[in-house]
């Protein structure tokens, strides 16, 4: 049999995956649980998803939720932080705490001949932390110093202001770490009450592994609390602000600027969804994106330059992300305006950009299902999100119906340059230079110290 190298063989179309179905018990109002049987490997990931997370913070305690969840692994009720690390040793555990803007998570992977012993560590790790007075002194410390240390690093600086510039007084725009009077202020009362107030929120429990769904159902009842939950309302849907669409915080003797250009866009329920990912991986998402090969590729100004659409339950931001010499700030902040334009219409996407983007998208999609910890997680985003069942089997099909018009029409709806705000953080005098031309208006300041007091 012949076989001619001169063309390249035809790939075949994205295999996609089929998502294991989920297994349901509302265990109390408020509280789900979903399982995942496999039995492959003798092992159980346990995930405890709080629908609440840093925006859940009142506007004078910023930073209180992320004490709170770094403060579950301390110890509980009936063990001290030793005592319960040596437990979790014993049955092979693996913990990990993680707080976004819309939602705390408990992780743990254990293995499955210990699944009682863990899964009763586990819960009472969520349901009756220790919240002891010398270990809120001493995480709330850390966390103090963590926070003095961003004053000396530029791209926090730029992520902290630019969530502040587009969110403003929104909680998607609050400091998630929190700010350094507000952390002083915390006692070990303050994050008894927050953890007392989060365990009224929703809570989603997920299973999966070499466990069975009732077996799940009768370890986890055992040991949760009667505590009622209700729903927290969703605050009102965040807008872009009014003021400044530049701000400019300056740090002396910075070789380079740290550059944060977008809008308040689409939450991760938007009918535009799969638009949006197609778009922004040919535009920023991958080496070979437009921006990237521009400011890198072609100008040499940057190691590497990239967009993303951050989908949360409200409108979450797009953003654009550099860090360029500092005698390049204009011209390259300039440059990624060109392209947001560009693409919506004297550059719209090419058939080759857009096989490339998709096909980005959907060859390596199958492996972000390959663990039990990955399938928890998966299971963990249609609960927040309250997203279809299928919501992962039809991925690769929605990618693949993407078409150019519907690129072009989402970089015109939401890519426009006259929408965009940008931060930069750099060296006050190279860094400024030629910025007030660019067509964001003249440069508004604001210090260090202001950006990490929530200003």
């Amino acid at each position: 049999m012949s076989v001619d190298r001169r063309t390249l063989p035809v790939p075949e179309p994205p295999p996609g995956i089929r998502f294991p179905e989920l297994a349901r018990s509302e265990l109390a109002r408020g509280l789900q649980l979903l399982t995942v049987e496999r039995r492959e490997l003798p092992l159980v990931s346990l995930l405890w998803l709080w629908h609440a997370g840093t925006a859940s913070d009142r506007d004078e305690t910023p930073g209180l939720a992320a004490l709170t969840a770094d403060l579950l692994d301390e110890g509980t009720a009936s063990l001290t932080m030793t005592a319960l690390h040596e437990a979790l040793a014993g049955v092979g555990g693996q913990l990990d705490t993680d707080i976004g803007h819309d939602a705390t998570v408990l992780s743990m992977l254990a293995l499955s001949s210990h699944r009682e012993r863990a899964i009763e560590l586990f819960v009472d790790m969520a349901e009756r932390p220790r919240l002891d007075p010398a270990d809120t002194a001493r995480v709330k410390g850390l966390r103090l110093n963590r926070l003095r240390q961003l004053r000396h690093s530029a791209s926090a600086l730029a992520d902290l202001q630019f969530m502040r510039r587009l969110y403003g007084a929104h909680p998607y725009g609050r400091p998630g770490i929190g700010t350094e009077s507000s952390l002083q202020r915390f006692g070990v009362d303050d994050v008894r009450a927050f953890h007392k107030r989060l365990g009224t929120t929703p809570v989603t429990l997920v299973v999966v592994g070499d466990i069975s769904h009732d077996q799940a159902v009768r370890l986890v009842t055992r040991h949760l609390s009667a505590e009622p939950r209700v729903g927290l309302l969703d605050p009102p849907a965040p807008t872009s602000t009014d003021g400044s669409r530049l701000l400019f915080v300056p740090r002396d003797g910075a070789a380079q600027s740290e550059l944060r250009l977008g809008r308040v866009a689409l939450p991760r329920r938007s009918p535009e969804y799969h638009a949006a990912v197609v778009t922004n991986m040919l535009l920023g998402g991958a080496f070979v994106s437009r921006i990237n090969m521009k400011l890198r590729e072609e100008k040499g100004v940057t190691y590497g330059a990239r967009s993303s659409f951050q989908f949360l339950r409200l409108a979450g931001p797009f953003s654009v992300q550099a860090s360029v010499q500092s005698d390049a700030t204009a011209e390259s902040l300039r440059d990624v305006l060109v392209e947001l334009d560009a693409l919506g219409g004297s550059r719209p996407v090419t058939n080759e950009e857009l096989t490339s983007a998709r096909d980005a998208l959907t060859r390596g999609y199958a492996r972000g299902f390959e663990t039990g910890e990955q399938v928890a997680r998966a299971a963990a985003q249609l609960a927040l999100y309250e997203l279809p069942e299928d919501t992962f089997d039809v991925f690769s099909d929605r990618i693949s119906a993407v078409t150019a018009d519907d690129v072009t029409e989402m970089a015109r709806r939401w890519l426009r340059s006259e929408d965009m705000q940008a931060v930069i953080v750099g060296e006050p005098v190279a860094s400024l230079a030629g910025l007030g031309a660019v067509g964001l208006g003249e440069p508004q300041q604001r210090l260090a110290d202001d950006v990490l007091a929530g200003a």
